[in-house]
């Protein structure tokens, strides 16, 4: 009976209760469950021999503890998620003498774990789980017959985690996480994550700076790579860029005229912090004391107002998921066109809601 295939990385979630499952199966062959079971104990047991050995053999290095302590495993069972990519493509896996051997399986550039990684921290992003620290990876074999897991390779991907401050905030929401909406979201990133597989468009790049600002430690920089996620979605001209922005901020994320004047002045206030950020209009207050309610960008430090960087990253993640639902936006930034032919279309999708 053939074997199965496993990559399992540990991560961290930031108030795991609030995840309300023990396992659920996003995409097919990736799977998100507690850090409990077999599994927990081979990775267990396999560090315990390893510092067993250290203290041993003094050439022998064991590996570095985790910086943090999982609460969950991302799961790839290697074959499955290999088929169902086929299928999702339309192309046929040609056969290979080393098909079966597992180490070969799991190491092919074709299975991508970094970006199934992302795929999964960026939908838990987007369903308000801001907080996830990664950065290992462990190979398991299975066989069906015996419920045992043979630990057969470990590896190690981009020790990563969200910022303290976007941390502190998922610990404070205040509601469970949907598992049906953590599998549509994670489903509905699957284009952009896909292993051996690129598709790059407007939306591509904006949950690429949606990753850099969730990750860097500098609250300047998030601030930075949060405009600039607007930015790839909704621009379209250097000119007016701040009004633009706010307007069509306002309109893909609400539906009523009083919240859609709401962010409209959000995103103006915001875009004020940016222009002290990108462009060197900081300056430290005449009089009184340096605080952190305002931004200020110098050589000795810098300051991002912690409320407005929620915000905006509120307003973002807002933004993302309903361009995620909103087919007919989506499409015009997926099709295969020259940049012009879609600032064109996207200038006249938005005169369009404008006017009727």
């Amino acid at each position: 009976m053939r074997e199965q295939k496993l990559v399992v990385i540990p991560i961290a979630v930031a108030a795991a209760r609030r995840l309300p499952f023990d396992r659920i199966s996003l995409i097919p062959g990736v799977s998100l469950q507690k850090a409990e079971g077999p599994i927990s104990r081979s990775i267990a047991e396999w560090r315990r021999g390893c510092h067993a050995r250290a203290a041993k053999e003094q050439e022998f290095r064991a590996p570095p503890t985790p910086a943090f302590t999982a609460t969950h495993f991302i799961t790839i069972d290697a074959t499955k998620y290999l088929a169902a990519l086929d299928r999702r493509l339309q192309t046929k896996l040609t056969p290979t003498k080393n098909q079966d051997n597992a180490d070969d399986l799991i190491r092919s550039a074709r299975l991508g774990i970094t970006g199934i990684v992302r795929q999964v921290l960026m939908a838990l992003s987007l369903t308000n789980h801001y907080g996830w620290h990664v950065g290992e990876n462990y190979q398991f074999v299975r066989i069906p017959v015996r419920p045992y897991y043979r630990l057969v390779g470990v590896g190690y991907i981009p020790n990563e985690s969200t910022s303290t401050l976007f941390q502190t905030h998922s610990i404070a929401q205040p509601h469970d996480s949907d598992p049906a909406n953590l599998r549509r979201v994670c489903r509905q990133l699957d284009l952009y994550y896909r292993g051996d597989h690129w598709h790059v468009d407007r939306f591509s790049v904006a949950l690429g700076h949606l990753w850099s600002a969730l990750t860097t430690p500098r609250p300047d920089l998030a601030f930075a790579a949060l405009c600039m996620t607007l930015e790839a979605i909704l621009s379209t001209s250097p000119n007016e860029i701040t009004h633009t922005l706010a307007e069509r901020c306002a309109i893909v994320t609400e539906h009523r005229g009083s919240e859609r004047l709401r962010i409209f002045k959000d995103v103006k206030k915001l875009y004020g912090i940016r222009s002290t950020i990108v462009h060197g209009k900081s300056q430290p207050p005449k009089k009184g004391p340096i605080t952190t309610k305002n931004p200020l960008i110098t050589a000795k430090m810098s300051i991002i107002p912690p409320d407005e960087l929620l915000t905006l990253l509120g307003i973002t993640i807002r933004l993302i998921n309903n361009v995620l639902t909103n087919r007919n936006l989506l499409l015009i930034m997926q099709k295969d066109q020259s940049s012009e032919e879609t600032n064109k279309e996207i200038n006249d999708y938005f005169l369009e809601l404008l006017f009727t």
